[in-house]
């Protein structure tokens, strides 16, 4: 159901666009009447309807106030004004205001329908828009932790290697080139926000690249593989003017063993600090310390990152993957992914639409 505000000082106005509204048989619903553009402006805040329907003439604030103050709160609401035939000109201005229609008074019910249409068929396409977006930030969101330990770490190869990957799938669809961009501005969105964590301050290269200039953005997706490439290449060349080196060469073998034995359920702080060759209390702060993040969490998080990997596959049960990311307990295994991630591994699989 699409929510719609409606704001007209004529109460009868109200009235027949409420009546219109319910017998048009389209999934909308009026969740607030306001008298003016002020009182539409704070039943905006508080319900962000999908739509507005406003006259362009009301008292304190006016029709064109109104779409300029929506504008400059970032909300999305689609606008439609109503207007005398006196009133033409401003309704042409409220259209390059960015309004989506306007309806001349006294309203035709079948003008009306017509509109109502062609906004839902509008509505359709965002929020299926958004939902697509919302299934590439999730799988974005569980490729960012390894790319930014590979670039923590100084590792390009690997960090290269997970950027490819990760450029098939988001090119997989042949998305368009803005939808390709949006992809990597959220990619280097939670990468520069884990990077900033470990560093304990920002980075100077980490503003986004997209949205400090999104003009000087490629469109074509290997032009875009190249760029990306390359504002990696610049946070690992700043990690390296600012790093203290110290023990980095033994952390790094540390992390690597990590890597290739997280699923064995014996490691433990004790059998990496081994590796590093570092007493497990010294082992501890330095790792913390070059990664960020403790001991513990980099390794639970080695974990459940390829839990989500296999969770994918509906070849496996879930008993099956806790146990093969190194937790012999499937219930403290579903304790500590619900704790992360917010969901159990079985709603996770639903999210991704595996049963």
């Amino acid at each position: 159901m699409y929510k719609i505000v409606l704001a007209d000082d004529e109460y009868m106005i109200k009235r027949g666009v409420t009546k219109l509204i319910e017998t048009s048989g389209a999934p909308f619903e009026v969740v607030g009447e306001a008298e003016d553009g002020r009182e539409a402006l704070a039943l905006i805040e508080r319900w962000s309807p999908d739509l507005l329907i406003t006259d362009i003439r009301m008292p304190v604030m006016d029709g064109l106030e109104l779409i300029e103050a929506i504008a400059a709160g970032g909300w999305t609401t689609e606008i439609v004004i109503l207007s005398g035939y006196d009133d033409f000109s401003y309704a042409q201005r409220a259209l390059q205001m960015g309004a989506f229609d306007y309806l001349l008074k006294p309203i035709k019910p079948a003008m009306f329908r017509d509109m109502l249409e062609r906004l839902m068929d509008k509505l359709d396409r965002k929020r299926e828009a958004a939902s697509k977006r919302s299934e590439w930030l999730l799988l974005t969101s569980s490729r960012s932790a390894p790319l930014a330990d590979a670039i923590w770490l100084l590792n390009e190869e690997t960090a290269y290697e997970a950027l490819d990957r990760l450029h098939a799938d988001y090119t997989a669809d042949d998305p368009l080139p803005e939808q390709l961009m949006e992809r990597y501005a959220d990619l280097f969105t939670l990468l520069a926000g884990e990077l900033e964590n470990r560093q304990q301050e920002p980075l100077q290269s980490t503003a986004s690249p997209i949205a400090a200039s999104p003009d000087g953005w490629p469109d074509s997706p290997d032009e875009q593989l190249q760029a990306a490439r390359r504002v990696l290449s610049g946070w690992m060349e700043e990690l390296r003017a600012t790093r203290k080196w110290g023990a980095h060469h033994y952390l790094h073998r540390a992390v690597e063993y990590m890597k290739e034995h997280y699923a064995e359920s014996e490691v433990d702080l004790n059998r990496v600090a081994l590796v590093a060759e570092m007493s497990p209390s010294y082992f501890s702060r330095m790792f913390k310390q070059e990664l960020g993040v403790s001991f513990v969490h980099y390794l639970t998080q080695l974990r459940l990152d390829a839990a989500k990997t296999m969770l994918e596959d509906a070849r496996f049960k879930t008993y099956e993957i806790a146990l093969q990311v190194g937790y012999e307990d499937y219930p403290h295994f579903a304790k500590v992914f619900k704790k992360q991630l917010g969901v159990s591994p079985t709603d996770y699989r639903k999210r991704l639409g595996i049963r």
